[in-house]
C-alpha cells in the first residue's frame, strides 16, 4: 500500500513538471515569434541607417581584432534558466577564444555572465545588467553609458554573444567594435539636403547610433537565441516527462492489479 501512494505522490509531481515545462515551452516560442517581428523591423532600421552612413562619408566601426589594443569586454549570457547549454558553449567559447586573466574589464550582461566574472575574479565595470524584449533599448542605453564612462581607457570593444543559426542550433560568436575617435573624411560633403549643425558633430552621432545600433542587435540576436534554446529544452523535458509517466502508470497499474490479486486470493482462502 505504501508503494502504491509513493507511486500515485510521484505521478502526480511528474504531471505538474510536464504541464511547467510544456507551458514555459509556448511561452519562449511566443516571445520568439515577437522577437523575429522586431528583427525584421529592426533590419529595415539598420538599412536606413547604413544609406545615411554612405551618404555623410561614415564608415563601419566594426573592426578585426588587434592584438595589442586596450580591449572592453562585454559578454552577453542568458537572462533566465532551462535554457540547455546556452551558457556552457559562449563560456567554453569566451575560455578558448580569450585569456581571461588578462580581462582588465568586463560589462556582464545577465546572471550567468555576472557570476562568471566574479568566478573568474574578472573586473566588473558596471553593476548587475538584466534585459527583456520590452525593454531592450532602454538596456542598451544603459550599456553604451558604461561604455562612454570608459572610453578614454579602451581602444575597442569586444562583444561574446550567441547567434542563433536555428532552432536547434546556437553559435558563440565575438564582435569587435572600435573605440578611438575618427574624424570624417570629407569635413564639407556634398548631400541631398540641408544640415545644419557642424558636420563634425553629425558624424559624431552617427557614429554614437552606430554603436548603440549594433548593441541592440547582438542583444535581440541573443535573446532569440536563448528563447530558442530553452523551447528545445523544454520541449525534450515535456517528452521525457511523458516517457517517464507512461512507465510509472504501467507499474502502478501492475502493483494495483497484484494488490488486488492478493487480496481475493485471501478472501477465497478464508471461506
Amino acid at each position: 500500500m505504501s508503494q502504491l501512494l509513493t507511486i500515485a505522490e510521484r505521478l502526480k509531481a511528474v504531471t505538474n513538471i510536464q504541464k511547467i515545462a510544456h507551458a514555459m515551452q509556448l511561452i519562449s516560442m511566443s516571445n520568439l515569434s515577437r522577437i523575429n517581428a522586431q528583427k525584421k523591423a529592426f533590419t529595415l532600421y539598420i538599412n536606413e541607417l547604413e544609406k545615411l552612413s554612405e551618404q555623410v562619408g561614415f564608415t563601419s566601426k566594426i573592426i578585426l581584432p588587434e592584438k595589442k589594443a586596450r580591449t572592453l569586454y562585454v559578454i552577453i549570457g542568458s537572462q533566465k534558466g532551462f535554457c540547455g547549454n546556452f551558457n556552457g558553449i559562449l563560456f567554453q567559447y569566451l575560455k578558448l577564444t580569450q585569456d581571461i586573466s588578462k580581462i582588465s574589464a568586463c560589462i556582464p550582461i545577465g546572471p550567468y555572465a555576472y557570476n562568471l566574472c566574479n568566478q573568474h575574479h574578472i573586473p566588473i565595470q558596471s553593476a548587475k545588467i538584466n534585459y527583456s524584449l520590452a525593454n531592450l533599448a532602454q538596456k542598451t542605453n544603459l550599456i553604451f553609458e558604461e561604455i562612454q564612462k570608459a572610453h578614454k581607457n579602451f581602444d575597442s570593444l569586444m562583444i561574446i554573444s550567441n547567434l542563433n543559426i536555428s532552432i536547434f542550433t546556437q553559435k558563440p560568436q565575438s564582435t569587435i567594435i572600435s573605440l578611438a575617435h575618427t574624424s570624417p573624411a570629407n569635413s564639407n560633403p556634398e548631400l541631398p539636403f540641408i544640415i545644419e549643425q557642424p558636420f563634425e558633430e553629425i558624424f559624431a552621432y552617427i557614429n554614437n547610433i552606430t554603436i548603440k545600433t549594433k548593441i541592440f542587435q547582438l542583444l535581440l540576436e541573443s535573446l532569440r537565441a536563448e528563447n530558442s534554446a530553452r523551447a528545445l529544452t523544454m520541449d525534450s523535458s515535456t517528452r521525457n516527462a511523458k516517457k517517464l509517466l507512461a512507465e510509472m502508470k504501467l507499474m502502478y497499474n501492475k502493483l494495483r492489479q497484484a494488490k488486488v490479486t492478493k487480496e481475493l486470493i485471501e478472501l477465497s482462502s478464508s471461506l
